[in-house]
């Protein structure tokens, strides 16, 4: 199966919309937990966000999290800038019950 990703911005009412359409219009094929710890330079992890001295060198430019979907477990890089069509994205896989040791 391919993904296809779209980015943007939208609020809370945006969204709600969007979820009653896609309810009742879409099928919903799967669903699973999904765990992610944003590692990358500059993130607060208390306020949730990259701190406004980062911001310009940090978010921008490298993401980096570690992953739990379902079973699957990865640490995955993200470089660029965030609204880049070229940005590049890494995966690896880690073996599964090394989460936290990541």
């Amino acid at each position: 199966m391919d993904e296809i990703e779209i980015r943007g911005k939208i609020n809370r009412g945006e969204f709600e919309k969007l979820t009653a359409f896609l309810s009742q219009n879409a099928k919903l094929i799967d669903e699973y937990n999904r765990l992610t710890v944003d590692a990358s330079p500059g993130f607060d992890p208390k306020a949730r966000n990259w701190d406004q001295i980062n911001k310009k060198l940090t978010n921008t430019q490298i993401d980096l999290r570690i992953k739990k979907s379902g079973r699957t477990e990865k640490i995955v890089v993200k470089v660029g800038y965030y609204s880049s069509k070229n940005r590049q994205e890494f995966e690896v896989d880690i073996k599964e019950g090394q989460f936290a040791n990541a």
